[in-house]
């Protein structure tokens, strides 16, 4: 995949698979582009450079599918992944995760991501797709809404953000 896509300000980026030769520019991404009190809404420890180069060097399609999105300039400006099953009762369930970097909000950067992300899975014949969002991600909210997911749950304060605050969980479901 090497799709071009044009955003709301009129800039081009480009959406294409994570490759091994991204550890520096994915590692840069995570670092310069994601706010401090952002750091707290991923699951892993995305300013470890190891996990990162981990990730990078060990892609494997068969439960993971990472994209980019690449400026002209070669950075990576948004990220996004598919995570499934190869076997077992949610083979064909996977689940989204979505970061656009800081000052690339509200272009429709996280959109193109969203819908490449669910033409993959689509194309790998998956039935459904679930996507979990803290309640300060608005703007994540608002774009999972857009394109049809269905808000399945909210699971109150079981989450906190970088000042210890309590958050709630939205878990999001899209059937395909």
């Amino acid at each position: 995949m090497n799709k071009q896509v044009k955003l709301l300000d009129g800039s081009e980026v480009t959406l294409r698979f994570l490759e091994p030769k991204d550890v520096d520019n994915l590692y840069q991404f995570f670092l310069k582009r994601i706010k401090e009190e952002d750091l707290l809404l991923f699951k892993d420890n995305v300013r470890d450079y190891y996990l990162v180069k981990s990730w990078c060097e060990n892609i494997d399609h068969n439960r993971v599918i990472p994209i980019v999105a690449e400026a002209p300039d070669g950075s990576i400006i948004g990220v996004g992944s598919l995570h499934f099953r190869p076997h077992g009762w949610s083979r064909d369930v996977g689940k989204i995760r979505v970061s656009i970097c800081a000052w690339c909000r509200g272009k429709g950067l996280g959109k193109a991501i969203v819908e490449e992300l669910i033409n993959l899975a689509k194309d790998r014949g998956m039935r459904a797709i679930i996507a979990e969002v803290v309640s300060p991600q608005k703007a994540a909210l608002q774009t999972l809404r857009k394109a049809q997911f269905e808000e399945q749950a909210v699971i109150k304060n079981i989450a906190t953000d970088h000042k210890g605050n309590p958050l709630d969980l939205h878990i999001f479901v899209k059937y395909l």
